[in-house]
């Protein structure tokens, strides 16, 4: 009787174990904002844009989850004329959401990256000293508040993002609001 008492406890405890990574919530959205340049980014650029893809996995009853995204942003050199900077990135972000009650959710979100720094006109040297490209390890680490609308959720969130190049750090602070669904 005890074998079968003790059978059926770890039969119950591998079922919950199995289970509970089964009702992961997957999800995928777009955002897009502002990004604000700060630093000797921000006496170089004026504020640009961002545009991103979002595929993230979270469990119910776990404060973390994960979040990938591809991002592009997109900053004009001061003083007029075409020259352009580019940030095209991937990244991949762990986000820790406290359980409430409230409507609008607060997260905290940060992860590392690759950032690809494209620099069009005459001002390469400047920023990413002879090479017009480069592909550098960045980080970002922000905040944000979630609206949940059944299967669908909003959000509006706020990050710093840092990124050593040749040439000068360069930093910036993308605030986007997006849907996930």
């Amino acid at each position: 009787m005890t074998k079968r008492i003790m059978l059926g406890v770890a039969a119950a405890a591998l079922s919950l174990a199995v289970a509970a990574p089964a009702h992961a919530q997957a999800h995928i959205g777009v955002s897009a904002g502002a990004s604000f340049p700060t630093g000797d980014f921000g006496d170089a650029v004026s504020s640009g844009y961002n545009v991103n893809g979002i595929i993230g996995v979270s469990m119910p009853m776990s404060p973390i989850g994960f979040r990938g995204e591809v991002g592009w942003n997109s900053f004009d050199f001061k003083g007029g004329g075409n020259d352009k900077t580019r940030v095209l990135n991937g990244t991949a972000n762990i986000v820790i959401q406290p359980s409430t009650m409230m409507p609008a959710k607060p997260y905290i979100i940060g992860g590392v990256g690759a950032y690809n720094v494209k620099v069009s006109g005459s001002t390469v040297n400047a920023l990413l000293g002879s090479s017009q490209s480069d592909t550098k390890v960045g980080f970002n680490a922000g905040v944000g508040l979630k609206f949940g609308l059944g299967d669908l959720a909003t959000f509006l969130e706020a990050r710093y993002v840092t990124i050593n190049t040749e040439g000068a750090s360069l930093n910036y602070i993308p605030v986007s609001f997006g849907i996930t669904f």
